[in-house]
């Protein structure tokens, strides 16, 4: 008898492998066909817009435009200050700048050598004076 109990424990255990290693097959294909996913093709521009104290600005208009074709975009910052653009293209050069109410935040630009597909700028209203 105990030659059969080792038999059948040895069945046991090659079937317990053999479920063992499909199941780590099926998880390892399904890591590769994750990994497969493709880059981003186009950029993503978001910020705030803040004034002098650094409190956001909701309503400032915020401008994009693109320094290759002179085509610009514009949002409104929401009301916690904050702006989106998306679909920037990495083949071109942009300029964002804020304003409201006769103030205006420098301009901040966004070159083809930046290698960041999410770019973050925080644009800060400055006084007419300045």
């Amino acid at each position: 008898m105990k030659t059969t109990t080792k038999r059948f424990s040895i069945l046991g255990a090659g079937l317990w492998t053999g479920a063992l290693v499909t199941v780590l097959f099926a998880w390892g294909t399904d890591q590769l066909h994750a990994k497969k996913k493709k880059p981003p093709t186009t950029k993503l521009l978001i910020g705030v817009v803040l004034d002098q104290a650094e409190n956001p600005v909701p309503q400032a208009a915020v401008r994009l435009k693109n320094l290759t074709t002179k085509e610009t975009r514009a949002v409104y910052a929401d009301a916690e200050g904050r702006y989106r653009f998306a679909g920037l293209k990495k083949t071109a050069d942009y300029e964002v700048q804020a304003e409201h109410n006769g103030l205006t935040s420098s301009a901040r630009r966004i070159s083809t050598f930046d290698t960041r597909m999410k770019v973050v700028f925080t644009l800060q209203l400055l006084s007419s004076s300045n």
